[in-house]
């Protein structure tokens, strides 16, 4: 729990739950940048204190065993 990568940027891609379960949290290319975001910052901090403020808010899921997230277009994220 609380575990997870820094905002990041990448292509196409999928990923899957190999045990317990991933969750999403992404920004479209069409949408604002994460903001108030530092680079020594983790996913955690980011979602207790700048995440209740975000605006706009950002898509969000969560990947649980079976499921894929199949991701078709650049979107930052962290997961």
């Amino acid at each position: 729990r609380g575990s997870g990568v820094q905002w990041h940027v990448h292509g196409p891609g999928f990923s899957e739950a190999l045990h317990g379960r991933k969750h999403w949290v992404l920004y479209p290319p069409s949408k604002t940048r994460p903001h108030n975001f530092h680079k020594d910052q983790s996913s955690r901090q980011w979602m207790e204190y700048v995440y209740p403020k975000a605006v706009p808010k950002p898509y969000e899921c969560t990947c649980k065993l079976p499921e894929l997230v199949l991701c078709v277009c650049v979107f930052d994220d962290h997961m």
